[in-house]
């Protein structure tokens, strides 16, 4: 609501005096014809979607959000008020509790032990609050056998009792071995009822139940919970007690809901009703037809841009930016003071000065779990949800008045019991877009309001679903309550269809052009340019994008794209520094992985300098590690100067004179416009903006797939580690993130707070820049004269690795320290640019000892550093004074004081290479050396081989040289592999993969198929006819490698049998409504669905490049290319296309 005006000028885009930039001409790819878009995603967006399919319509939804529901999940909407409209069926899917079992009978309870302090009994009522899916929150703890006595209040005669527990195995785990149930009337005289171990595993993880049947009539029952042998520990969640005759559970409607079960029912209704959405995407521009009446929109993600043909739009964002583009007149955003809402859940209100504050429904009680609460603090959350209602200056509309808004209220509202906050603010918009019909009366009801109201006067095929709709504010205030904007929203997407059922099939389209408002040339914009997969695409072809005017947002010194692990610091680090600083986060919270995604213990990491700082600073801040270490980089980004700009997606960049001059960006609400800067730091750990200026980047390749795994945490409030390991990704795909998030919540136990928003990535695009770390680097523990961080850990390495020093060597559990040279950081060629994370230039192998928390925050400050230091020198980042970094990162603590004598310790000396050959026999030491430089190691092998008198010391020159690409010694390793059986191979493990991923017989296989051993051969196919599907990936990859290196095609015969072997294909799949779940969402679970497909993959691949056989190689490639997960498809797609297929 509006508090005063200030009137002036009103700027809708841009800065004032800021020429705008050029864009040259593009062709896009057509990716649908439709009949309705919805550009949002809204529960409105949705609500309208369906209608409009049930109507009969061809729909596709483009989502701005990483989740459907941002009215509801994003802005902790999550109760319907009474005068909101409750008839949508989507309400009832949103509202309507999960129920596993019926609720219980009523009892209390008294145990005859003292539960843990580990997981206490709170008010000793939580075996009976219904609670029980997560072992850390919903829990008691017992270390002993324990009875208890339950008085259900009156006598009843019973049927069953379920006790729920958490069951893991192990000697770290919790097992209750046993249940035994007596009752009785009186407490006097005890009737024995029954008793069981068997226990029945439930959807949620570690979720178990014990039934005991019952008979007679009792007020009194003692339960006795043995515990398991060899455990420490059981975990009991809750108690169940049901009559002889237990009604089923009524399912009703709850009058609460959480984030999770919003965005899960909008999911499953698209899905079910067969519409295709993307989240993760804006709409950018309106496509019009040759008459210039509006066509379709231009769509923006990951990707890059698409087309989207429709015969109608519902613009259902909230600002309403794609109809004003479509030719919607608005009318102005005055200057003045608004009410702006924002919703929190903390232990406490939110005090500060000019807050008004309303105490809203529910008790979130949360266990501080996952790192411990600061000393003096408690472990316990009584959590209360708050709206906090502010009065904010608001110079226009823009995007930065708006980004300056949100960082106010944050600075307001957050208190250091702060469990949860919405991501976005609340505000009844004082500007609307003039309808075909206009209202200035209270709300109607939706049945009642004008539908008109919601078509921008001037068009025909337009309509808005927002308070963007030309009605009274107060009545705008009304729609935007999530009953209110369903019910509106079903009669909107029925209208739609109807009116796109009327307008003839639509023809060739084009972007409707901006023209520059004065001739001048077109900049280098560098975008991405990849359509969307086939499941979401149902047409083909292009689009033309005329050269046109991108309006300038703002102008600064340097701009950080990403305010993750190293981009909050880099943000930080510029500002104190003296730049004038842009922070762009896509989700609502800084710190990514660590915060949002609650990976936030550290595991290794070299812990000084600026991180010291950090988890200081977090300490102080608040309870909560997840929320706290948000807020620091936060609140210290804004002390420092910095700007942030909050859900803001990196889109293109542009670059002149061979340098980066600014970045495109994708506002909240859908605009796109240009940062201008003098540098940039790319903090998206995916190297977007290397990639997106045309500098060289490596991931996902033709030769193998190998990556390392990710997860997508389920949040709890309160928690602060949860770490998932369960699938791959290509985070390069906006299709594989929509999905990912998608299958994942899918996935997800009932009981789950939310789902977090970042994909913890832990390998992604690669720069390839002005130096590239190997493993080879790492081992050898190689220096560098532009020595900036010095990272410590393992190899911790998620998954397989692929580099020839790991085929022999195992890199075993313990930590190294190891020397990051600048170099890592910059581009080849390209200037103004820096990247951190896990996107700088180093070999996927050597990013396991790279990318650890403490290390990327202490690099993302030498960024940030870096770039204000050559600023304010007047260079390039990449001629900044390298000492004078080096002392400030020493005086920093981030350095030792010897790094300023450091030289690059390579080429090593020959007498190394002498050494390192000498001491191979002796368990391959020295591989490290050997392997760095081929032709000065190579013929040292050879004469070694030559000299060597043992068989033992023959065989390991014969291996190295073989694992280098020479053949001198091949008869020693096929006598070695004709000899050996198939050993214990490995299967695909994310989650704890330290060692190698090759079994020794797989070595000596891969080795002689780097050798190009035709000898070989006969050798390898007897090892490939004894495989089946009861034997691991490795045997298999291993076979496969070396087949397809030799390159002899008489094998693709025994590998079509292979593959056709039963068990050992069959595991890609098609999208469709009823996603394959990942059971559980284990990690076990994931590791065995990645084995299976890398196991027929690369058989598939090496069957293929060998000819085929029965074109079964091809059908298999085929069928991955077609399949959702996108790292599949990629993989797939890039081996056909190499064969020109």
């Amino acid at each position: 609501m509006k508090k005063s005006v200030v009137c002036g000028v009103v700027l809708l885009a841009g800065i004032a005096g800021a020429a705008g930039i050029v864009e040259e001409k593009k062709a896009l790819p057509l990716v649908q014809d439709v009949d309705v878009v919805v550009i949002g995603g809204s529960s409105g967006a949705v609500a309208a979607a369906l209608k409009a399919a049930e109507a009969g319509a061809k729909v596709f939804v483009a989502a701005p959000r990483p989740y459907l529901g941002e009215d509801m999940a994003g802005k902790l909407r999550l109760r319907l008020d009474s005068d909101d409209d409750a008839r949508c069926g989507l309400i009832t899917k949103m509202f309507t509790p999960d129920k596993r079992r019926p609720e219980s009978l009523p009892f209390t309870y008294k145990a005859d032990k003292t539960a843990s302090a580990a997981h206490k009994d709170i008010g000793g009522t939580m075996l009976a609050d219904g609670k029980w899916s997560e072992a850390p929150t919903q829990s008691v703890q017992f270390e002993e056998d324990v009875a208890f006595e339950l008085d259900l209040g009156a006598v009843v005669e019973l049927g069953t009792f379920a006790a729920a527990v958490f069951h893991r195995e192990g000697d770290k785990g919790f097992v209750t071995a046993k249940i035994r149930v007596s009752g009785s009337q009186d407490k006097k005289s005890w009737q024995p009822l029954g008793e069981t171990a068997e226990r029945t595993s439930e959807l949620e993880m570690e979720c178990v139940t014990l039934t005991v049947p019952l008979a007679g009539k009792h007020r009194y029952l003692k339960v006795d919970a043995v515990l398991g042998a060899g455990v420490k520990r059981q975990l009991l969640g809750e108690f169940y007690v049901y009559p002889a005759k237990d009604p089923a559970a009524g399912q009703g409607v709850a009058d609460q809901t959480t984030p999770l079960k919003v965005k899960k029912a909008l999911d499953a209704a698209l899905l079910k009703a067969g519409v295709s959405f993307l989240t993760g995407t804006h709409a950018t521009e309106p496509l019009l037809d040759s008459a210039g009446k509006l066509s379709g929109v231009v769509i923006a993600n990951r990707s890059g841009r698409q087309a989207i043909k429709a015969k109608v739009v519902i613009d259902a964002t909230e600002r309403g930016l794609l109809a004003r583009a479509a030719g919607g007149r608005a009318t102005p955003f005055p200057a003045g003071t608004y009410t702006f809402t924002r919703i929190v859940v903390a232990g406490e209100a939110p005090r500060a000065e000019g807050l008004r504050v309303k105490e809203l429904f529910g008790l979130y009680n949360a266990r501080v779990t996952g790192i411990k609460p600061p000393k003096g603090s408690p472990d316990m959350i009584a959590g209360r949800m708050f709206e906090c209602e502010i009065d904010l200056p608001m110079k226009d509309g823009s995007v930065r008045s708006f980004a300056e808004a949100e960082q106010k209220a944050r600075d307001l509202t957050f208190v250091p019991s702060q469990l949860e906050s919405a991501d976005t603010l609340s505000l009844v918009h004082p500007d609307r877009i003039q309808g075909q019909a206009a209202s200035q009366a209270p709300w109607p009801g939706a049945d009642a309001v004008d539908l008109k109201t919601f078509q921008p006067a001037g068009t025909e095929f337009l309509f808005v679903l927002s308070a963007m709709a030309d009605l009274s504010r107060q009545a705008a205030e009304q729609l935007m309550k999530p009953g209110n904007l369903m019910a509106v929203g079903e009669r909107l997407g029925t209208e739609a269809a109807k009116l796109a059922a009327r307008r003839p099939a639509l023809g060739s389209v084009r972007v409707a052009a901006r023209s520059p408002a004065s001739p001048r040339a077109a900049a280098k914009i560098g975008e991405h340019a990849k359509g969307l997969p086939p499941y979401l695409s149902n047409t083909s072809g292009s689009v033309v994008a005329d050269a046109r005017e991108l309006p300038v947002l703002a102008e600064c010194d340097v701009v950080v794209a990403g305010a993750g692990t190293g981009g909050g610091p880099a943000g930080i680090a510029a500002a104190r520094h003296g730049a004038r600083t842009i922070v762009c986060e896509y989700i609502y919270q800084m710190g990514g992985v660590q915060t949002d995604g609650l990976i936030g213990i550290y595991y290794w990491g070299n812990r000084v300098g600026f991180t010291s700082e950090i988890d200081q600073g977090v300490k102080e801040t608040g309870v909560v590690f997840s929320q706290s270490k948000s807020e620091w980089y936060r609140s210290q980004n804004r002390k420092a100067g910095a700007e942030i700009w909050y859900g803001t997606m990196v889109n293109g960049v542009v670059v002149e004179n061979g340098a980066v001059t600014g970045v495109v960006v994708l506002t909240p609400d859908g605009e796109r416009g240009v940062i201008r800067c003098k540098a940039a730091i790319d903090g998206t750990g995916n190297a977007e903006l290397a990639a997106l200026a045309g500098e060289e980047t490596e991931f996902i390749t033709a030769d193998e797939l190998a990556l390392q795994g990710v997860g997508q945490t389920p949040r709890l409030m309160g928690s602060s580690y949860t770490n998932t390991d369960v699938g791959f990704l290509d985070d390069t795909d906006a299709a594989d993130l929509c999905f990912f998030a998608l299958r994942s919540r899918y996935s997800m136990r009932e009981g789950i707070w939310d789902q977090a928003q970042v994909i913890n990535s832990r390998e992604r695009r690669r720069l390839i820049g002005a130096f590239y770390m190997s493993p080879l680097d790492v081992v050898n523990e190689r220096t560098y004269p532009d020595v900036v961080v010095q990272p410590f850990s393992n190899f911790d390495s998620h998954g397989h690795t692929v580099h020839e020093q790991f085929f022999i060597e195992d890199p075993g559990h313990h930590g190294m320290k190891v020397n990051l040279p600048y170099r890592c950081l910059l581009p080849k060629k390209l200037e103004g640019l820096l990247v951190t994370g896990l996107g700088i230039s180093a070999h996927r192998d050597a990013m396991p000892i790279l990318r650890m928390q403490p290390d990327v925050q202490n690099q993302g400050y030498a960024a940030g550093t870096a770039a204000a230091m050559a600023i304010k020198s007047g260079v390039t980042v990449r001629k900044v004074d390298m000492k004078a970094l080096q002392r400030h990162l020493i005086e920093m603590k981030i350095l030792p004081p010897d790094v300023l004598d450091m030289k690059d310790s390579f080429p090593l000396p020959q007498s190394r290479y002498t050494e390192a050959v000498k001491s191979l026999p002796d368990t391959y030491q020295g591989l490290g050396v050997v392997m760095t430089d081929g032709a000065r190691s190579v013929p040292l092998l050879k004469a070694a081989l030559k000299q060597a008198r043992k068989p033992e010391d023959r065989f390991v020159y014969a291996h190295v040289l073989a694992m280098m690409g020479h053949a001198d010694g091949e008869r020693e390793l096929i006598e070695k592999v004709n000899a050996l059986e198939w050993d214990k191979g490995w299967n695909y493990r994310g989650m704890g993969q330290f060692n190698r991923s090759v079994s020794w017989v797989d070595s000596y296989i891969i080795a002689l198929g780097r050798s190009r051993s035709k000898q070989a051969v006969g050798a390898i196919l007897r090892k490939t006819n004894a495989l089946d599907a009861s034997h691991e990936f490795s045997h298999f990859r291993a076979v496969a490698m070396a087949l397809e290196a030799i390159g002899d095609r008489s094998a693709a015969p025994a590998l079509g049998a292979l593959l056709a072997k039963e068990g050992v294909g069959g595991y890609s799949f098609a999208m469709q409504a009823d996603l394959p779940v990942i059971k559980n969402y284990s990690n076990r679970e994931g590791d065995i669905e990645r084995s299976n497909c890398l196991r027929e993959l690369a058989v598939a691949r090496a069957l293929f490049r060998l000819g085929d056989h029965q074109g079964l190689g091809e059908k298999t490639l085929r069928a991955y290319a077609n399949d959702p997960r996108g790292a599949y498809a990629t993989h797939a797609k890039l081996v056909l296309q190499a064969a020109g297929k």
